[in-house]
């Protein structure tokens, strides 16, 4: 035998055995005083007082009005860091097109400053490097009378 079946059957046991018809019911006598609460009206399903308690508003509405002025700022927090983010991004890209840019043109102006490519460039307006050294020159001294 299981421990529920032991339970049940002790229970039976000890329960009384007269039936249930034979105990009175019990009835709640109704004391009315001048002392007492009013009873309160039966709610109605549709009725509008359960629904609109104006009492509560405006008792509780200036915390209506925070909440909702809170509210909007969350929103226009959020609108705001979206377009800063895109607007992030966007220079973001332009940051890279120019350093891109920047690359190519270092790159040129390193190509063109070589001795060979100047030379190039000069040769044009009839222009030659020299290939013999410099002729250093004494140092000025005035003459002494």
């Amino acid at each position: 035998m299981s421990l529920e079946n032991e339970f049940f059957d002790d229970v039976q046991k000890t329960a009384p055995q007269q039936p249930m018809a034979d105990v009175p019911p019990v009835v709640e006598e109704d004391h009315h005083t001048e002392n007492a609460a009013p009873k309160k009206k039966p709610k109605r399903i549709l009725d509008p007082e359960n629904y609109i308690q104006l009492d509560w508003i405006a008792r509780h509405g200036k915390f209506m009005i925070f909440l909702f002025f809170i509210v909007i700022l969350y929103i226009f927090n959020s609108h705001y860091s979206v377009k800063t983010q895109f607007s992030i991004k966007k220079l973001d890209e332009e940051i890279k097109e120019l350093n891109s840019e920047y690359m190519i043109l270092k790159s040129e102006i390193m190509n063109l400053s070589k001795q060979s490519e100047v030379a190039k460039m000069v040769e044009a307006d009839s222009l030659k490097i020299i290939t013999t050294p410099p002729i250093p020159l004494a140092p000025f001294q005035p003459e002494q009378p």
